[in-house]
């Protein structure tokens, strides 16, 4: 008999060499083939932010009171 043990990874979603996602659940994996299924997908990914670019832009191009409000509206 053997075990092999996976540690979970930091990189979801998972492709296979073919380029399908897969997404398991316990014992069980199933192909993810439909729009809103990916969807769901990402929204589960917490690092994962589409509306997030790198930029080169220093912190002199930061709008110092918008993001004041940002973090007292964020974080109190």
């Amino acid at each position: 008999m053997i075990v092999l043990t996976s540690p979970k990874g930091i990189d979801k979603p998972y492709f296979d060499r073919n380029g399908v996602i897969w997404l398991k659940s316990g014992a069980d994996k199933r192909r993810v083939n439909s729009k809103e299924a990916l969807r769901r997908l990402f929204q589960m990914i917490d690092p994962f932010h589409a509306d997030e670019l790198p930029t080169k832009a220093g912190l002199d191009a930061l709008d110092a009171l918008r993001f004041r409000d940002f973090l007292r509206d964020s974080y109190g």
